[in-house]
């Protein structure tokens, strides 16, 4: 189902002065973003004059690994993606649900030590290392 979102103000992520213009969406998928788009080209029109329109938001140091863990991760990243962040970059600084060896005895004391509650709920880590999370990698929040 193809939605045009009508008359915009659009954050292009470019540095470039915001514009008004129009998206055409399919499903969850943005075919076209222009000054202005054909309504015949789409199932349903939405007006969202008055609105701003960005692409999603980048947040470089966050401790939402932990939540990534959990059985249903879900709702700890709502709040999140409510406020536009759709990217988080984590594993930079000392205390990470990832980058642990499994036989590591700092990982036991730090959970114990730190956050015990944190692991309450939580999936079986598979990695050890960020980039072993990477190739282990088989489902995603989107």
């Amino acid at each position: 189902m193809k939605n045009l979102l009508k008359g915009g103000k659009i954050y292009d992520g470019t540095g470039n002065d915001a514009y008004l213009g129009d998206i055409l969406l399919e499903d969850d998928r943005i075919l076209k973003v222009a000054p202005s788009i054909d309504e015949t080209l789409s199932d349903t029109v939405t007006d969202i004059s008055g609105k701003s329109v960005s692409p999603g938001f980048i947040d470089c140091h966050s401790h939402n690994d932990w939540f990534a863990i959990k059985k249903d991760p879900l709702p700890y990243f709502d709040p999140f993606l409510r406020q536009g962040i759709t990217t988080f970059i984590t594993g930079n600084c000392g205390l990470s649900a990832i980058g642990f060896d499994k036989d590591t005895p700092f990982r036991g004391r730090a959970f114990r030590l730190q956050r015990p509650s944190l692991l309450r709920n939580t999936v079986k880590v598979l990695w050890t290392c960020i980039f072993s999370s990477v190739r282990n990698q088989t489902s995603r929040v989107v």
